[in-house]
């Protein structure tokens, strides 16, 4: 089976308009229905990924032939493939013991920081401020963490006078 008649002549059309007279000028005396055929034959099995990215790197110097640009096809690269489609797929089951586990983890780390009051945000400041409160200044670093929190609307329990930034 040759690739459909349709594809050739739009990619016969994208070539004329590519490279002008000079695409059908390789094939002075021939019939453009023979040289199209041919084409297809040559171009059978192509894939339009493929076609595709042939088309976005045609030579500049002159038109190619039938086998240039099949040559030029093959150097596409392979098509990405969901994983879903690839062959020997199958579904990955989760572990009802791990998701519990992992949940339970997450619960235990949300009822510290409700304990605590503060959230991970806060609690920065507060260990900046903390280390920061025998009267060191803050270093560049500390400065723009507090800042970009505070941009972040992360820092709304402390108010900008705190600390100067």
């Amino acid at each position: 089976m040759s690739l459909p008649a349709a594809w050739v002549d739009q990619l016969f059309a994208r070539l004329a308009t590519r490279y002008g007279a000079a695409f059908m000028r390789q094939w002075p005396d021939a019939d453009p229905a023979v040289i199209k055929a041919d084409w297809a034959e040559v171009l059978d099995g192509t894939s339009g990924h493929s076609i595709d990215y042939a088309l976005r790197n045609l030579p500049s110097d002159w038109p190619p032939t039938a086998l240039k640009f099949r040559d030029l096809t093959r150097q596409a690269p392979a098509k990405p493939v969901p994983a879903e489609q690839r062959v020997g797929y199958t579904p990955q089951q989760s572990d009802p013991q791990r998701v519990e586990a992992t949940l339970a983890q997450l619960q235990t780390t949300a009822n510290a920081v409700r304990r605590e009051g503060m959230t991970p945000a806060e609690r920065c400041y507060a260990n900046i401020m903390r280390l920061t409160n025998n009267g060191t200044k803050l270093s560049p670093l500390q400065k723009s963490q507090i800042e970009a929190m505070r941009s972040a609307g992360l820092l709304h329990r402390f108010s900008p006078m705190t600390v100067s930034v």
